[in-house]
C-alpha cells in the first residue's frame, strides 16, 4: 500500500536511528522508524509529540489521537507498520486567512514563557503535595533550551463538537529542560534530559496560546 493511500505526506517528518544489541540468532539488529505526518493543502501537520487531551481535563470537544504513521524496518526490512487515529478532511473554512508574522509570535512565545515558567513549574511537582516546599529548596535554578522551532496545522477542539477537530496554523516551541541542584547544567549529550516537551504554540491566526494538551 502506498503512503499516499493513506494520507501521509511524501517525505518523512522525523527518523531516528539506533543500533541495538538483540538475541536473534545471534546477530546485531540495526533498526529505525520513520514518522509520518498528515499534510494539507501543502502544508504539514506540526508534530506535537504523543498527545491527546487529557482525562483530567474538563472538554467540551472531540478527544482523539494526532493521527501519525509509523513505519520500523530492521535488517533492510520493513517490519512493522502502525497507523494512528486515522482521519479524513471533511471542510475548508478559508483558504485566505491573513496571519500573523513570526517576530509577533516569538514576542509571545517569549513573554508567556517568562510569566508561567517558574521554578516551581519547573520541578513537575504539584503546590498541592505537603512536600513542595521541600522538593522546590532542592534546586538553585533551572534551563530550558529550545532548539525546535516548527510551523504547521495544529488540532483545536470545535465547542460542542465531539466527532470532528478545526486545523490552525500554528508555530510550536519545543526542547528540553534541566534544573539545577547546585552542581550546574551541562547540555552535553550524555547529560541532556531525552524527554522533549512542547513549551509553546502560538495560533498564526490570531496569536492566540494554544495548549496541546488541552485540545484548545
Amino acid at each position: 500500500m502506498h503512503l499516499s493511500s493513506l494520507g501521509a505526506y511524501g517525505k518523512a517528518a522525523d527518523a531516528k536511528g539506533r543500533q541495538r544489541e538483540l538475541v536473534e540468532e545471534g546477530e546485531d539488529v540495526y533498526s529505525y522508524s520513520f514518522l509520518y505526518l498528515p499534510s494539507y493543502q501543502g502544508l504539514e501537520m506540526a508534530w506535537t509529540g504523543n498527545t491527546i487531551p487529557s482525562g483530567t481535563e474538563e472538554h467540551y470537544g472531540a478527544v482523539y489521537l494526532n493521527e501519525r504513521l509509523t513505519v520500523t524496518v530492521a535488517n533492510q526490512q520493513i517490519t512493522r507498520v502502525v497507523w494512528r487515529g486515522p482521519s479524513e478532511l471533511v471542510a475548508v473554512e478559508n483558504l485566505q486567512v491573513q496571519l500573523i508574522p513570526f517576530e509577533e509570535a516569538w514576542e509571545l512565545f517569549q513573554r508567556q514563557m517568562q510569566t508561567e515558567y517558574t521554578l516551581g513549574k519547573l520541578t513537575r511537582y504539584s503546590p498541592a503535595n505537603a512536600d513542595y516546599a521541600q522538593e522546590l529548596a532542592r534546586y538553585t535554578g533551572g534551563e530550558i533550551f529550545v532548539d525546535q522551532i516548527s510551523y504547521g496545522y495544529v488540532r483545536i477542539q470545535i465547542p460542542d463538537n465531539y466527532e470532528e477537530f478545526r486545523l490552525v496554523p500554528a508555530w510550536c516551541f519545543q526542547g528540553e529542560e534541566q534544573l539545577d541542584d547546585g552542581s550546574g547544567i551541562s547540555w552535553e549529550d550524555g547529560t541532556r534530559r531525552r524527554q522533549r516537551r512542547v513549551y509553546q504554540t502560538v495560533n498564526a491566526v490570531d496569536g492566540s496560546l494554544i495548549d496541546v494538551n488541552r485540545g484548545y
